[in-house]
């Protein structure tokens, strides 16, 4: 009986290591199959997505929107770059690295190196995966910047480009300028027939290098309704010549906008 007692303890040792070799086994290729499956790893945490750039502009020290003196502030924007630790120059060999200065999501600031050279910068975070911007990145000298406050339009239009009297569409001034700083901005919103002025804003302290959104309610400075017409703004520092920069659209009432359906209607039925 001991005997036997004996035989089948041997047999449960053999089986319980058995057992927990397959087990070890079983947790080690449980391992490797989700080192395999969530990419890079640090201190055995799981990297999520890689960042992604989609853009980049220059906020301050800009001669354009893309052209920077050393030590601008540049945005760089995109998606998953919460967790980017920095953000590498073009610069000789290696190109230069910053610590951003502002981290989210969807953008991330840094300071343009004195050494950086021209050229596309890349965004790198804590796992040590890369985004490369799609565009580049020109840096110029000192000279090259506006005065201070000074205003270059850089582009300007009006959405939609045709608006009607109690319509759901506002017409929206839509507009970029170069500029060194913010800077006090003049728009005048002029009726195309006679020039004369229908509206205008002093808007202040406007940031440059980025688009500004100006909604117009279809009301004049005295408070009147604007009469049915062509009509277009015209932008600028405050002080300089305006500039409509292309920024036309037409602003109906609503006799013009039935004869409008009506063209529309008709040409519709025409067609076979």
């Amino acid at each position: 009986m001991a005997s036997k007692s004996r035989a089948w303890n041997g047999r449960r040792r053999v089986i319980v290591a058995v057992a927990l070799t397959t087990a070890g086994f079983a947790l080690a290729g449980g391992s490797a199959a989700s080192a395999g499956g969530g990419g890079v790893t640090r201190g055995g945490v799981t990297a999520p997505k890689p960042p992604r750039l989609t853009d980049l502009s220059c906020l301050d020290r800009c001669a354009g929107l893309r052209d920077a003196v050393p030590g601008a502030t540049i945005k760089l924007s995109g998606r998953r770059l919460r967790y980017v630790e920095k953000v590498k120059f073009p610069a000789g060999e290696g190109g230069a690295a910053v610590t951003p200065t502002e981290v989210g999501g969807r953008q991330l600031e840094a300071k343009l190196p004195e050494q950086a050279g021209n050229g596309k910068p890349r965004a790198i975070d804590e796992f040590g995966q890369v985004a490369k911007s799609p565009l580049g990145l020109r840096v110029v000298s000192e000279d090259q910047l506006p005065a201070p406050g000074s205003f270059r339009l850089a582009g300007a239009s009006v959405d939609p480009p045709k608006a009607f009297f109690y319509g759901e569409g506002k017409p929206t001034l839509r507009y970029m300028f170069n500029g060194n700083g913010p800077t006090d901005v003049r728009v005048d919103l002029s009726n195309q027939s006679d020039q004369s002025v229908a509206r205008s804003w002093v808007l202040e302290d406007v940031a440059p290098n980025s688009e500004q959104l100006l909604p117009w309610n279809g009301v004049r400075d005295d408070g009147k309704s604007a009469k049915s017409g062509e009509y277009s703004f015209r932008i600028g520092g405050l002080g300089d010549t305006l500039s409509d920069g292309g920024a036309a659209f037409g602003y109906y009432d609503q006799r013009a906008r039935r004869a409008a359906s009506t063209r529309s209607g008709s040409a519709a039925s025409a067609t076979p």
